[in-house]
């Protein structure tokens, strides 16, 4: 049990590195353009309700995950039929975000190298972690996190000579409706998939705030994002930054300091592998402990090999190209929202429903014992 407990700064890495995920490469959805920073703080805001949603799941049920609070709400039929579903937008979306990283890859670094390559060996650094469960994987979340602020940091202050503040003018240029589809884009990709630490969060320590960890977790992701965007908007300016594939890789690409110093995409390429590492490691968390649930196995571990395989299989067969794998995203927001939304909404007022029924009863029982008899 010591190696499933994980400190709230822990917990609280763990969700912004997860959020920041593919964000700071892919640089959130660019159809807004110069306003996509706009639209990503809109965005922050929608999620903020539901973060309330999450946490307040858990804390009605201390020590207990999305799971186990399932079957305790539906039972065991339908309640295992809903954690299918979940575990398998667990498995989808970890195929999704391996690929996603194995395409950004070969496209900028190992072009002849098969997909098949790169997947194999991110996806068995993932399971690997997995089996050594969420404690060691809490440390290292504590370590990485400064890594990629300073990067971001770092790339911020290379690029000040190179900044072109007329590239954020004028605001609001597009119409509302593309902001904010842009936004609902945000929402599903990447917010609304912190859902999936539900399944996590029950190994915090006691007495750490589930409320503040979510909190903090994502506004420290948002702060890094927002700012890597605004770097790639005044680097590359419009239409440039709305036309490539990879903002942050192109952007920083262009930096150099005189004729000697140049080359520091390698930088955003680290950030990469660590938050997509991070992102995919959690999403193979919550396949394994769906599956275990379903098949009533005490130690989830047992099932990090199996679910990787499995996100492995799915991040070779998602997508044809890169080009393909950008135009789903479009797709994804759609599927993904009963999962980030309708499913907590619903389990939330269940849960809510039967706390007060059973604190009604229990004041019902104190009431009759400590009554007078006639």
């Amino acid at each position: 049990m010591n190696n499933e407990s994980i400190s709230s700064k822990q917990a609280i890495s763990m969700i912004a590195l997860f959020v920041i995920g593919s964000t700071l490469v892919v640089g959130g959805s660019t159809a807004a353009k110069q306003d996509s920073w706009i639209a990503m703080l809109i965005s922050y805001i929608a999620i903020l309700p539901f973060i309330f949603v999450y946490a307040r799941i858990l804390k009605l049920y201390p020590g207990k995950d999305l799971f186990d609070i399932i079957i305790e709400l539906f039972g065991k039929v339908l309640g295992k039929i809903i954690i299918i579903l979940f575990t398998l937008y667990a498995i989808n979306l970890g195929g999704q975000i391996l690929r996603n990283f194995s395409e950004f890859t070969q496209v900028t670094s190992m072009p002849e190298t098969p997909q098949i390559v790169t997947l194999l060996f991110k996806g068995l650094i993932c399971i690997y972690v997995v089996k050594s469960g969420l404690k060691t994987f809490g440390k290292w979340c504590l370590i990485a996190i400064p890594c990629i602020i300073i990067v971001v940091i770092f790339t911020v202050i290379l690029g000040l000579k190179d900044f072109t503040f007329s590239n954020l003018f004028p605001v609001f240029v597009e119409n509302k409706s593309l902001i904010l589809t842009a936004a609902f884009v945000n929402f599903t990709f990447p917010f609304g998939e912190i859902v999936l630490f539900t399944t996590i969060l029950s190994a915090l320590k006691p007495k750490q705030k589930i409320y503040k960890v979510y909190y903090c977790g994502v506004s420290i992701a948002v702060a890094i994002i927002v700012i890597g965007i605004l770097r790639n908007i005044l680097i590359l300016g419009n239409p440039l930054y709305s036309d490539v594939y990879y903002p942050s890789f192109s952007a920083i690409r262009s930096i150099h300091l005189g004729d000697f110093l140049e080359r520091f995409e390698g930088t955003i390429a680290a950030n990469t592998l660590i938050a997509g590492f991070v992102k995919t490691s959690v999403c193979l968390f919550a396949a394994s402990k769906g599956i275990s649930k379903v098949f009533n196995f005490d130690d989830y571990k047992k099932m990090a090999f199996p679910c990787g395989l499995l996100i492995i299989a799915t991040g070779l067969i998602i997508f044809k190209n890169t080009m393909d794998m950008f135009e789903q995203i479009d797709l994804y927001k759609y599927y993904a929202l009963p999962f980030q939304v309708a499913f907590p909404i619903l389990i939330l007022i269940m849960a809510e429903i039967k706390n007060r029924n059973n604190i009604s009863g229990d004041i019902a029982i104190k009431t009759n014992v400590i009554s007078p008899s006639n």
